[in-house]
């Protein structure tokens, strides 16, 4: 067992912090702990695993408090703090001295208070909030100076305003913004970012294929989308680089129903662009 670098105790509330303390003896580089209660005595002892790199509290009992704990992980990564939504930025300030290069805050209050902080941690490469409601232009203007690469904005309560911030991240190459209340409007403002690559706007009703034009000339390779080509096929070809459409959902009644309607005008894809991948 001495030799175990990664384990997962998910959902499993049996965990006393003396248990935890039981594992600090491994070499833990990955700790997967979603859905288990923890709290701030169960993360003092976790902060005795100073080898971890990966650290999962998703659906914990997570509070200021505990994150107090954390500033001796200076091997930390990656940090899923969702659904830990009592969380506030001064809980934050625990982290930003840590070489975090993924976050992700789903289902979290985030507002500008906790942006203001995440801002201070110059590591970060990968920032998630998806479902988080509590995301303003001036909130996202905090984070514009970080070197971000991912940025997933997936079923959050953004429209256009927000989105014309997100077009300052110029380093960005996988933005997800799919599931929101975005227009064609939105899609312009993301014409400055050259080093997109993969972009999601799956379930996004106010997107059309004619909004894409404006990005046309963007690196894009992947484009997870529901809109319908039927008539537009154009635009694909103006999309040099483009090598997949993913045309599916999540959810999967969801996508039944869209299965119908997309099916034409997928094939007519299909046939004029056969070197492009559509699933």
């Amino acid at each position: 067992m001495t030799n175990l670098t990664k384990l997962n105790i998910g959902y499993n509330r049996d965990f006393t912090p003396k248990g935890i303390t039981c594992l600090a003896q491994l070499n833990l580089v990955e700790l997967d702990a979603p859905g288990c209660m923890l709290n701030t005595f169960h993360l003092k002892e976790i902060s005795r695993f100073g080898s971890l790199s990966k650290l999962n509290l998703c659906l914990n009992a997570i509070t200021d408090q505990c994150l107090s704990h954390f500033s001796v992980l200076t091997g930390l990564h990656y940090l899923d703090l969702s659904l830990n939504k009592t969380i506030t930025a001064v809980g934050l300030t625990h982290i930003v001295c840590l070489p975090i290069e993924e976050l992700t805050m789903d289902q979290c209050n985030v507002e500008e208070s906790h942006l203001q902080v995440i801002a201070r941690i110059t590591a970060l490469r990968s920032l998630s909030l998806k479902f988080c409601s509590g995301l303003t232009s001036d909130g996202l203007m905090h984070i514009t100076p970080l070197p971000l690469s991912n940025l997933s904005l997936g079923h959050a309560y953004i429209n256009d305003s927000q989105v014309q911030v997100v077009g300052m991240m110029t380093s960005l190459s996988v933005l997800d913004l799919s599931s929101t209340l975005i227009t064609d409007k939105a899609i312009e403002c993301l014409s400055e970012l050259r080093n997109l690559r993969t972009l999601i706007i799956s379930s996004c009703p106010y997107v059309s294929a004619l909004g894409l034009k404006s990005i046309a000339h963007l690196p894009i390779t992947k484009l997870f989308t529901t809109i319908q080509w039927a008539n537009h096929a154009d635009v694909i070809a103006e999309m040099k680089q483009l090598k997949l459409i993913d045309t599916s959902v999540s959810i999967p009644r969801v996508q039944s129903l869209l299965q119908s309607t997309l099916q034409g005008s997928n094939d007519t894809v299909r046939e004029q662009y056969p070197h492009i991948k559509i699933v």
